[in-house]
């Protein structure tokens, strides 16, 4: 009994050690298959401090009517391909991505990766962002 009591221990410790050890993804790293990374509006201030960061609402025009967030540049879904390749945002810019539910927000980021852009965040749904 105190054999296995041992054992499970030394067990726990060893998968804490590794589990503390592994380093979260770094911006524009796949995660859970995903060429984009889901990001917090706490992670996005913390980001904003380090890097220039793009904000893309991909509302269209008669949602933004109702107002954006800071900073945000609107490109509606509807003509976001169109409108990416004519914008002078470079492929390696940190870009956010937002919309109303979180639908749009994961297909601009689908979208901005099959264009070449590297580090793509989906906030999802605008109502993340705190009041």
């Amino acid at each position: 009994m105190l054999f296995k009591r041992v054992l499970f221990m030394c067990v726990a410790s060893a998968l804490c050690v590794m589990l503390s050890g592994m380093a979260s993804p770094q911006p524009g790293e796949p995660v859970d298959g995903q060429p984009y990374r889901s990001i917090t509006a706490s992670e996005i201030m913390q980001l904003m401090e380090q890097q220039q960061i793009y904000l893309l609402d991909v509302r269209e025009a008669e949602e933004v009517e109702s107002g954006m967030l800071p900073d945000a540049i609107n490109y509606p879904l509807s003509e976001f391909s169109l409108q990416m390749e004519q914008s002078d945002i470079p492929t390696d810019a940190y870009i956010v991505v937002y919309c109303g539910s979180g639908m749009r927000s994961a297909k601009a980021a689908r979208k901005l990766c099959n264009m070449g852009y590297q580090n793509v965040f989906d906030l999802g749904a605008m109502s993340n962002w705190p009041s």
